[in-house]
């Protein structure tokens, strides 16, 4: 229930999304039923070179059946930007 008020609460943040000069990766359910997944896209789309990962079948929370992937996808974003500088 804090989450959502808070939502409903928060004003635009893409002005700010848009300072964000680190490399970002934006983990995102296709069936987040807190967050629709075009809020995903947004915040992706706001953030300078950042990359967004929707995952098929995921809510909200991370479900374990996920968790190695989701820790895969995390370590290879990681490696990627170190490896360019970015990180």
């Amino acid at each position: 229930m804090r989450q959502i008020l808070a939502i409903l609460a928060a004003s635009n943040p893409e002005a700010l999304l848009k300072e964000i000069n680190v490399p970002s990766l934006i983990l995102h359910g296709d069936r987040d039923g807190l967050v629709h997944v075009d809020g995903g896209r947004a915040t992706a789309n706001s953030i300078p070179n950042s990359k967004l990962i929707i995952y098929p079948g995921m809510g909200h929370d991370f479900p374990i059946e996920l968790v190695a992937e989701i820790a895969k996808d995390i370590v290879e974003f990681i490696e990627l930007e170190s490896t360019t500088g970015n990180a």
